[in-house]
């Protein structure tokens, strides 16, 4: 497209399979948490925001030329096998419900190719992530954690449980 993708506060989108969201250079703001995307999503753009209010979210290839956000407030947070995650920016990840007290659920994005290029911020129970290159990340885990990066790693945060760390750098 020509421009953002965005939508309004009182409307939902409903896909009933994947979703290829294309805005090259332009903000995808997808942000209703009344959104249900019930198969992967795809999405190029510069800042790209994803929520999903039923079921979880499943994210596909991803590029973002800026920041990346995805939340998912009544499900996980997964990754299609075969996929990559590709975001220069900053990265925030929710998967929980924002209750009081909150629940909350998994993370999970493994693939090898996966590149955060700044912070990830990760919010949810059991969380897991990769990164081809070095990885920056700050936990707010109600359950475990595994990270892998192909450089550096960097931790801060809470993790209720076991945190398990690979490294290819210092």
């Amino acid at each position: 497209t020509d421009g953002d993708i965005d939508q309004t506060a009182t409307t939902a989108i409903i896909a009933g399979g994947a979703a290829t969201i294309t805005a090259t250079g332009h903000a995808i703001t997808l942000e209703n948490a009344g959104n249900d995307f019930g198969g992967r999503v795809n999405a190029t753009g510069q800042n790209v925001a994803l929520a999903d209010g039923t079921g979880g979210l499943e994210l596909g290839n991803i590029s973002a030329s800026g920041t990346f956000a995805a939340s998912s407030t009544a499900g996980d947070i997964t990754q299609s096998s075969g996929s990559t995650i590709d975001v220069d920016g900053a990265t925030t990840l929710t998967a929980s419900d924002g209750g009081s007290p909150a629940t909350d659920y998994d993370i999970t994005l493994l693939e090898s190719g996966n590149d955060y290029g700044d912070t990830v911020t990760a919010t949810g129970r059991i969380i897991r992530l990769s990164d081809a290159n070095a990885l920056d990340v700050v936990l707010n885990a109600s359950g475990s954690s595994t990270l892998t990066a192909g450089g550096n790693l960097a931790v801060s945060g809470n993790t209720a449980g076991l945190t398990t760390t690979t490294t290819g750098g210092g």
